[in-house]
């Protein structure tokens, strides 16, 4: 094991002080619908840590997850956006992944990288970082912190180094390549006095604006139009790829969790423990860093770590057996959404299709005005929202109405009713007053197939 690993392991354990006490809850009755809007509402909490962890099966829920966050974060207080980032933390690309999917699989955790080290070192009023991930890709192999952190390069505003020693310095050192324009992330194009460069790690290449040998200004730029956006004042440059470090260990990442609580939010733990088995055994062998949820919870304790376990039913998961038990009410709308049978065709399968929305229409009525429950629509563009309001005025059931909609895409709805005492029911829409409500999406209403959302479908 390198010197670096032995510091950063032992400074893991060493530095940890009494603090808070770490918590453990199980969720459940929680749909695959009503996860991301149980994840908001965790993370948006009052006192909630400052860095959380989303654990789900795989890479398509992870994109879901990460998706439907965002969306659910930019829906609720007017700057929860700003206060908030969601990242993905994507397992290591294999042997024959494609080069394009490649470097974008490292762009990806290397961003993460970047981020919690930045915490560690900077975390004073930084915004809530969320990292939706899968357990495999949690205790793949990573640099520790300390080597990390030895690799980067801090320019700002008004610091000398002159533009041809720079660019030398990004191809030999970090492994960039000079290109003619700087479009993608690992590249720098030189100009005269102006150096544009693309951190790996970054979601927007930088300019670099240079009099003589003195960085005068560093601002964004837009890799299609190459025109210049905000000023940021500094960039952070770190080298193109993890995999040309010498130094990767497994679990590693465990040395870039800043010491203060962290939340653990563990998507159908059950299911998790059967698909990563390993990942989540009692008992392994003494390493470097922990490469299982127990040695990493343990590691943790003295921090004052949440961990959270959401699930539809409980099915008892072992790492949550001393756990608190919360029972949620969450339904998918589409239980409730008659379909028309996919062997109907023309004026058949359109009569169909027509009496059973106005059936589901007639359910949607009774939710608003007999079950009091908050009526949401979920729009993926204006269009849909003008042909729903006509749809709900032509019928006499529906006519009385008066939902609230919302422009983004969610992988589809679900009806929930917290219980009546829920220290946490503070999440856009529900509220004290209002604990019920029901999340409906153009696609449920129109008996459309799902749309899985893909992160920055918001925007």
């Amino acid at each position: 094991m390198s010197r670096a690993s032995q510091h950063s392991a032992s400074t893991t354990t060493q530095r940890a002080r009494p603090g808070p006490s770490p918590t453990i809850q199980l969720l459940s009755g929680v749909c695959e619908e009503a996860v991301s809007w149980f994840l908001c509402r965790g993370i948006n909490a009052k006192k909630s840590p400052l860095v959380n962890f989303v654990l789900a099966r795989d890479s398509r829920r992870v994109g879901r997850f990460a998706a439907e966050l965002e969306t659910w974060i930019g829906w609720q207080a007017d700057d929860a956006a700003s206060r908030h980032r969601v990242l993905t933390l994507p397992n290591l690309p294999d042997t024959d992944t494609e080069g394009a999917r490649a470097a974008e699989i490292l762009a990806e955790r290397q961003r993460v990288l970047s981020a919690l080290s930045e915490l560690c070192t900077n975390g004073k009023d930084s915004p809530t970082h969320t990292i939706v991930t899968t357990p495999e890709a949690c205790f793949s192999p990573f640099p520790a912190r300390e080597t990390f952190d030895t690799k980067r390069l801090l320019l700002t505003d008004g610091d000398v180094c002159a533009p041809a020693t720079l660019a030398e310095k990004l191809a030999d050192t970090f492994g960039y390549d000079n290109e003619v324009l700087c479009e993608y992330p690992g590249q720098y194009a030189v100009r005269g006095g102006i150096v544009d460069l693309f951190p790996f790690d970054a979601e927007a290449p930088v300019r670099l604006d240079f009099f003589g040998d003195e960085i005068e200004s560093i601002r964004q730029f837009d890799p299609v139009t190459q025109r210049t956006t905000d000023a940021i004042g500094r960039v952070v440059i770190h080298p193109v790829t993890e995999a040309t470090e010498n130094a990767l260990e497994p679990g590693a990442l465990a040395s870039y969790l800043i010491k203060q609580p962290v939340g653990w939010y563990l998507i159908e733990p059950a299911d998790l423990t059967r698909a990563y088995p390993l990942c989540f055994e009692a008992k392994s062998p003494r390493r470097s860093y922990p490469r299982t949820f127990a040695n990493l919870k343990k590691t943790r304790d003295p921090f004052g770590d949440q961990w959270t376990g959401l699930c539809e039913l409980d099915t008892q998961p072992r790492f949550f057996k001393d756990a608190e038990q919360i029972v949620q009410q969450t339904e998918p709308v589409s239980n409730y959404r008659p379909m028309a049978s996919s062997a109907m065709v023309g004026a058949e399968r359109q009569a169909t299709e027509e009496a059973t929305r106005k059936k589901f229409e007639g359910i949607v009525s009774d939710w608003s005005l007999r079950s009091k429950r908050k009526i949401l629509v979920v729009l993926g563009n204006q269009s849909e929202g003008e042909r729903i309001r006509e749809l709900w005025q032509e019928n006499p059931a529906t006519r009385p109405l008066k939902p609230t909609f919302l422009k983004g895409r969610l992988g589809g709805g679900f009806l929930c009713r917290l219980p009546e005492k829920s220290p946490q029911a503070t999440a856009y829409p529900a509220s004290a007053e209002h604990p019920a409500f029901v999340i409906l999406t153009d696609d449920d209403y129109f008996g459309r197939q799902r749309h899985q959302p893909t992160p920055g479908s918001r925007k």
